[in-house]
């Protein structure tokens, strides 16, 4: 019986221990650390250290960025210097070899006469009439080295012809341009090399107007018909060290005997159909077309 009741007791006690413990339970409080003088001391002198590398490394990171730099610009300078060098160069050597080639490049002179049978004009199969002359080339290299490929062509061109009037067409410069530009035709020299000695080269071509170009430039007048004829064309060549091609341009005006028509002089005018031997046949120059070289 005192065993039970002393055993009540302590279980009551307990149970008020648990009320209590079972509650909330706050702790409050602060906690202060001290660490000793020698750490704090080490701590700032490798604090520092570690600055001082930051510093360097920075300063160093802005060196060489500047260096890189400087050597961008440096080259970049340099490149424009060269691209000015390598074009001054090329502009110098243009001009030495422009100044060789004219100092010492072929210069082609061109005369020519009339052979036998002089000037005619032959009936086609058709019935109309073309006109023909037999020219007498004489090329001469006037300049200091050897004129290579020598192509040489010409035509006659017919315009009409009335008393008074003068032998000159305004469109005679193109159509040397044109006979020019058409090369090679069937008039021409075999291409040969004409050095610079005295004795000229020569050779004999014929050369003509075909009948259409006949046909649609005489002058009818009464019951015949007139034309002037000219004659145009060009030698082309190129030096021994370029192949620049190098022209010589000719046109003249042909003359003949002189032609009366009501007493008025037919200036410089051949009748269709009329031959004219060569001794008969002479030239002026075109002073509309060209007659220079370049």
């Amino acid at each position: 019986m005192g065993d039970q009741q002393q055993s009540r007791a302590g279980q009551h006690h307990a149970d008020d221990n648990r009320r209590h413990i079972d509650g909330e339970v706050r702790v409050a409080g602060q906690i202060k650390t001290d660490f000793p003088p020698s750490l704090i001391e080490e701590y700032k002198t490798a604090r520092g250290q570690e600055n001082a590398r930051e510093n360097k490394r920075f300063i160093v990171e802005c060196i060489t960025l500047a260096s890189v730099v400087f050597v961008a610009v440096l080259s970049s300078i340099q490149t424009c210097n060269s691209s000015r060098s390598a074009k001054a160069a090329a502009d110098s050597v243009g001009v030495a070899r422009a100044t060789l080639d004219l100092e010492n490049r072929p210069w082609l002179s061109v005369k020519f006469s009339f052979a036998d049978p002089g000037l005619n004009f032959p009936v086609e199969s058709d019935g109309r009439t073309s006109v023909n002359v037999p020219v007498k080339f004489s090329i001469k290299n006037v300049g200091k080295s050897v004129a290579k490929n020598v192509e040489i062509t010409a035509v006659l061109v017919p315009i009409p012809a009335h008393p008074m009037d003068m032998p000159f067409a305004i469109n005679d410069m193109d159509i040397q341009q044109k006979v020019c530009n058409a090369m090679p035709k069937a008039d021409m020299t075999p291409n040969p090399d004409i050095f610079p000695v005295d004795e000229p080269f020569e050779t004999e071509l014929g050369v003509g107007a075909d009948a259409n170009d006949l046909a649609k430039n005489e002058a009818r007048i009464v019951d015949r018909s007139y034309v002037h004829l000219n004659l145009v064309g060009c030698a082309t060549y190129h030096s021994s060290y370029s192949d620049t091609l190098h022209t010589t341009w000719f046109s003249v005006v042909l003359t003949g005997p002189e032609i009366q028509i009501d007493n008025s002089p037919m200036i410089f005018g051949f009748e269709v159909g009329a031959a004219v031997p060569a001794s008969k046949i002479g030239y002026m120059q075109d002073v509309i077309a060209r007659n220079d070289a370049n």
